[in-house]
């Protein structure tokens, strides 16, 4: 079954013109029509929200209140590393992604997913 005879309902926005320019190129340079492209983005957008919930989810599981003194001085710091950590999770293209993930496996590590956490 073609993907078009799927899909069931069209949507209509407004954009601006500095947007559908830039789009618009986006879709020439993957190859595809505006309208997949788009699709395209929309889909990675939600994935990557969904991923941004389970990972705050998987750092607020993995808190525990802390006494000791130098543990609390480094709370500030933690906390903005994560931050930066989450906010470039939200914003890196997949291939990016894949790319940091296989470096990371090289290094022995684990990474980070949201099937890891089941």
């Amino acid at each position: 079954m073609d993907n078009h005879t799927a899909m069931s309902r069209a949507m209509h926005f407004r954009i601006s013109e500095d947007q559908y320019r830039r789009y618009e190129a986006e879709a020439v340079a993957a190859g595809l029509r505006l309208s997949d492209f788009l699709r395209r983005r929309l889909e990675a957008a939600d994935r990557i929200a969904d991923e941004l919930a389970q990972l705050r989810l998987a750092v607020l599981d993995g808190e525990s209140p802390q006494s000791d003194p130098i543990s609390k001085a480094t709370e500030p710091t933690t906390a903005v590393t994560l931050e930066v950590l989450l906010l470039l999770r939200s914003i890196v293209p997949p291939s990016q992604l894949r790319s940091a993930h296989a470096d990371i496996e090289r290094m022995g590590l684990r990474p980070w997913s949201p099937a890891s956490q089941s």
